[in-house]
């Protein structure tokens, strides 16, 4: 997964991402002082012993950074994929969803 950008950010921030495939969580760098953009531009990969199966799901979660508290959600992008199944590779920008399931403006690249 190569997550490029988050963008439509509300806010100055330090900004980190989580992206989880089979349970297993990778983070990003922090990025310092993002204002409506954070560029992460950063590739994770997963060991595969057995083949995706077309309904398992990618989580990307969006957090400002906190180096005293916790981190604070953002958003969540979440996306099963059958469509990287069946095609290989799939490039994909969406919004992501807050605490309450309600769709923000903020959006996602991967």
């Amino acid at each position: 997964v190569h997550l490029k950008t988050v963008t439509d950010l509300r806010g100055k921030g330090d900004r980190i991402a989580k992206v989880t495939f089979r349970g297993l969580s990778f983070y990003t760098r922090v990025l310092e002082n993002c204002e409506d953009e954070a560029q992460f531009d950063e590739t994770f990969r997963w060991p595969v012993i057995s083949n995706i199966d077309g309904t398992e799901m990618l989580e990307i979660q969006v957090f400002n950074y906190s180096k005293v508290f916790t981190n604070r959600l953002i958003g969540t992008f979440g996306m099963i994929l059958q469509k990287v199944v069946e095609e290989g590779q799939l490039e994909v920008s969406d919004t992501l969803l807050d605490d309450n399931n309600s769709s923000i403006r903020t959006c996602v690249s991967i």
